[in-house]
């Protein structure tokens, strides 16, 4: 697989993710949480904190994107440095996701899964020219 390329649709996902989590966050809030704590003001809570991840997340993406054209070496040095901080974040979601308050929706927790396999797997066997 080659690294450039690979970087392009890492970062264009999490553009993608990023940017669904930010539109729906109030969505995502009210589903996350056992219904004895949501009300009003826990909603505007969660969504500025939704919102804010997700702000970062798509930060993550647009990094990617505007590395897409380094050396194939270096590149391969990005994915590495990308599956790192994503699996940083996978074990927080998880953390969450093992508390009886919330649930993080489990397709996004798949799909960081996926990148970071695809990422790591690509730092170490990603074609150099």
């Amino acid at each position: 697989m080659n690294p450039n390329l690979v970087i392009t649709v890492l970062g264009s996902l999490n553009v993608l993710m990023g940017a669904s989590i930010f539109f729906m966050s109030e969505t995502i809030v009210k589903g996350a949480f056992v219904t004895r704590l949501i009300n009003e003001q826990s909603i505007v809570v969660g969504s500025l904190m939704h919102e804010a991840m997700a702000s970062v997340i798509v930060g993550m993406g647009v990094l990617m994107l505007l590395l897409r054209t380094v050396d194939a070496a270096v590149a391969k040095k990005i994915l590495f440095a990308f599956a790192v901080a994503m699996t940083v974040s996978l074990a927080g979601a998880l953390r969450h996701y093992m508390m009886p308050e919330v649930t993080p929706p489990l397709p996004a927790l798949g799909l960081q899964a996926v990148m970071i396999g695809v990422a790591y797997y690509v730092s170490l066997k990603g074609k150099e020219d």
